[in-house]
């Protein structure tokens, strides 16, 4: 449409109804807001496509424009097994429906709670693939080609007492920039953190190739600060390819990073870890294993400034292990599953079969399960 026209828009006032409410096996496609809701509970969203919003003023400025738009008071709210894909922009080469930094596949709100958004396939998204201010529960989804994987807190109402965090099992894949303008590559960042885990995701291959990206990372995007990040532990997840840091800028407290394992086998120029304290009771790094094309002198860094191994070792993680890893095939792409499949060699040629899936049509290999089943096993360790 390119106009100001929902796909789905449900307002109920705070108390009168709303409950117990299930979208399933919808194809919503090419509206402004492809879904908007306000103050419902036990609300799930399962099997669903959602794809292509996008807007377009009159005056010629730039549209806001949400896949999802879950905008407050949603309490019990799944998403769940649907493929999100493309929200936010139009690619048609216009500057007021290209991607933008307002724009997302899923842009979940503050002031909503018990938010779940677990396996699914989300791709091409304006800017962010997930963006959970309220904090909850990311788990098992593929995040692919967008410019920020997954934010789970922060916002510009921000929850006072922080917000609870698990983000756990995610393949986050080829991030890019927003534009020309906008540098992105952004994997998982969180901020306003009360407490949490950030564990077992892969976040791999890197597509944009400049900028102020960073692989897994804490108070990067905008908005205000909030309590910080606090008891958060960030383990056992594998950063491969992005070819920038696992970066705490400031204000943390209780913060583990162990036993992730960390290899940049291409330098672009960014160290493995970017860390602003070297005091462990706010950022504690444990027993990480870290490997990198670039000479040992700029593995590391705090506070933007270089950090040679030995430097690192001596003042922040005596037991990290110094290792390339080998891994089984850890260059899988989406393009790649297409070409395993038989349906094409591009990453748009697996959407294009990913987005024909139905309850009439329903193909083993475009299910959430294979794709795990497909990137995890090429991360799996060979030594």
């Amino acid at each position: 449409t390119g106009g100001r026209c929902q796909g789905i828009f449900v307002w109920t006032p705070s108390g009168s109804g709303g409950r117990n409410v299930l979208f399933e096996g919808l194809y919503i496609h090419g509206y402004s807001d492809n879904v908007v809701l306000y103050q419902m509970e036990n609300v799930r969203i399962y099997r669903c496509i959602v794809a292509d919003a996008y807007s377009r003023k009159n005056d010629g400025s730039v549209a806001k424009s949400q896949g999802i738009y879950a905008a407050r008071g949603m309490n019990g709210f799944t998403i769940e097994e649907c493929i999100i894909d493309h929200n936010g922009w139009l690619d048609d080469g216009s500057s007021t429906t290209g991607p933008n930094i307002f724009n997302h596949n899923m842009y979940l709100n503050n002031g909503n709670t018990n938010v779940v958004v677990r396996r699914n396939i989300i791709s091409d998204a304006s800017s962010h693939g997930v963006q959970i201010r309220s904090g909850g529960i990311v788990e098992d989804n593929l995040v692919t080609h967008c410019a920020i994987g997954i934010l789970m807190g922060g916002g510009d109402n921000l929850e006072a007492n922080g917000v609870w965090a698990l983000c756990r099992g995610n393949v986050v894949l080829s991030g890019k920039d927003i534009d020309a303008a906008n540098k992105r590559g952004f994997g998982i960042d969180f901020k306003n953190i009360s407490s949490g885990s950030i564990s077992n995701n892969i976040v791999a291959n890197r597509l944009s190739l400049t900028g102020g990206y960073f692989s897994i990372g804490k108070s990067v995007s905008g908005g205000p600060e909030g309590i910080g990040v606090n008891n958060l532990t960030v383990s056992n997840n594998v950063v491969y390819n992005w070819s920038s840091e696992i970066r705490f800028n400031s204000n943390c407290s209780g913060v583990v990073v162990s036993d992730n394992i960390v290899q940049d086998p291409t330098d672009r120029g960014r160290p493995l870890t970017d860390t602003y304290t070297y005091n462990d009771a706010e950022v504690d790094f444990k027993n990480n294993i870290y490997y990198s094309s670039r000479n040992t002198a700029e593995w590391f860094a705090s506070n933007s400034r270089d950090v040679t191994l030995d430097q690192w070792q001596t003042t922040s993680e005596a037991d990290c292990v110094i290792e390339q890893v080998a891994f089984v095939d850890p260059n899988r792409t989406t393009a790649t599953y297409a070409q395993a499949v038989g349906a094409g060699s591009t990453h748009a040629d697996f959407m294009r079969e990913a987005r024909k899936q139905s309850k009439m049509n329903w193909r083993q290999e475009y299910t959430i399960d294979a794709l795990l089943s497909y990137f995890r096993a090429g991360f799996t360790r060979q030594n």
